[in-house]
C-alpha cells in the first residue's frame, strides 16, 4: 500500500494510519522473535559446551581413578611378589646354613689350603658402637592433584596414540 506524506495540517486517513501503525508492529514483533530466536541459539550452544565440558571433566576423573585402581593393583602384586622372594630368601638361607659342615670347612682350609687358627695376639678386636647405623634420606615430591591430572590426560593420550 502507498504510504502519502501529508504537508502541512491536513489530518491523516485513520485507515493508513493504522496500516502504518501495524505494518511497524509486525516489523517490530518479527525483529523480537529473530532476537528470541538467536539468544536460544547461543542459550543452547553455551548449554552444549557445559555438557561437553562436565562430560570431558568426568572422563578425565573416571581415568585418573582407572589409572590409580591399576597402579593400587600393580602396588599389591609386586608386595605380594616381594612377601614371596622375602620367605624364599630366608628358606634358602635356612637351607645353606643347615647344609653347611663347619668341621669340614675347618679341616679342608687346614689340610688343602694350609691354613691355620690365628694366635691370640693375631686377633684385634674392635668395639662397636651401637648407636653407628646409617640414614637414608628419601626425598618424595610433592605433586598437586592438578599436576597428576595433567600427568594421567599425558599419559592416556599416548596411550590412545
Amino acid at each position: 500500500m502507498a504510504y502519502k506524506w501529508y504537508d502541512g495540517t491536513s489530518a491523516y486517513k485513520i485507515e493508513e494510519y493504522y496500516d502504518y501503525t501495524s505494518d511497524n508492529n509486525k516489523k517490530e514483533k518479527e525483529e523480537k522473535k529473530i532476537e528470541q530466536v538467536k539468544t536460544k541459539v547461543i542459550n543452547h550452544k553455551k548449554a552444549i559446551a557445559v555438557i561437553s565440558l562436565i562430560f570431558v571433566i568426568g572422563i578425565a576423573f573416571l581415568y585418573a581413578n582407572a589409572v590409580l585402581i591399576q597402579t593400587s593393583s600393580q602396588n599389591d602384586e609386586l608386595k605380594e611378589e616381594l612377601e614371596d622372594i622375602k620367605g624364599k630368601n630366608t628358606q634358602t638361607s635356612f637351607e645353606i646354613t643347615s647344609e653347611i659342615d663347619l668341621k669340614a670347612v675347618e679341616d679342608k682350609a687346614i689340610n688343602e689350603f694350609g691354613m691355620q687358627q690365628p694366635e691370640n695376639y693375631q686377633n684385634v678386636y674392635v668395639d662397636v658402637v651401637q648407636s653407628d647405623y646409617t640414614q637414608t634420606y628419601n626425598h618424595t615430591k610433592k605433586v598437586s592433584a592438578v599436576e597428576k591430572v595433567v600427568d594421567s590426560l599425558k599419559s592416556f593420550l599416548v596411550y590412545i596414540d
